[in-house]
């Protein structure tokens, strides 16, 4: 009987020992912080898409490293209040901005920002873009590149695409973004596009995935965008 007794007082004290170490673990957990680049990420959990290779040595190493993070970013946080309401088109899928971030070595940043294809666009030197299509957009003063009639990829460029003049030696300097549009029952729309704007900003390369629908707002985007990383890496 005291045998029996006595292994029921192990048990228990066994028992609360291991809820003793998990709810310490959790209170760990919970306390972690996120880093990347080297910098701490305060980004809210309710807008992680997804965070890839997460390192974590121990249990009592109280941060998480980040290589590659996907969020979305309600479109009433980066435009002014009705702005996206009054925009033509606009569907629910259009009201979240995708944001991608991940590091950059320095190679590559000087890879992206001379890539050919954009040069040959510029100049008008590919046979593919001799007859490329340039109009302005009053409403933001920028212009949309079309190397062909039916295009189905096209480009938004905040200047000129003069074929006499240089080409600017950094494609962030001119390039805004880049537009993919799919024909709809053999109707070719380019008001329906799936667009991409791309920066480099202190060894992070960030890119930001937009509907066509923002085409003429696309300043307006990446500023907003910038800032609400800063703060979220500057936490």
């Amino acid at each position: 009987m005291e045998n029996s007794f006595s292994k029921k007082k192990h048990l228990i004290a066994l028992m609360l020992v291991l809820v003793l170490l998990i709810v310490m673990g959790m209170m760990l957990l919970i306390n972690k912080k996120t880093y990347f680049g080297g910098r701490q990420l305060c980004v809210p959990p309710s807008y992680i898409v997804r965070m890839d290779d997460r390192s974590m040595a121990t249990l009592l190493d109280l941060r998480f490293d980040v290589s590659h993070v996907l969020i979305d970013i309600p479109i009433s946080e980066l435009l002014p209040h009705g702005i996206a309401d009054a925009i033509v088109g606009m569907k629910d899928r259009d009201r979240v901005i995708t944001v991608e971030m991940q590091p950059i070595k320095e190679w590559e940043i000087q890879r992206a920002k001379t890539e050919h294809t954009y040069h040959a666009l510029w100049k008008k030197e590919s046979p593919f873009y001799t007859d490329r299509i340039v109009i302005s957009d009053e409403n933001s003063g920028n212009y949309f590149v079309y190397p062909k009639e039916r295009s189905t990829r096209w480009y938004i460029f905040s200047k000129f695409p003069d074929p006499k003049l240089e080409v600017p030696v950094d494609r962030f300097d001119f390039i805004l973004a880049s537009c993919s549009s799919n024909p709809t029952n053999g109707v070719f729309n380019r008001d329906d596009a799936k667009c991409q704007g791309s920066y480099v900003d202190n060894g992070v390369y960030v890119v930001y995935y937009f509907s066509s629908v923002y085409k003429s707002k696309v300043l307006e985007l990446m500023t907003a965008i910038k800032r609400k990383l800063n703060i979220w890496q500057n936490c």
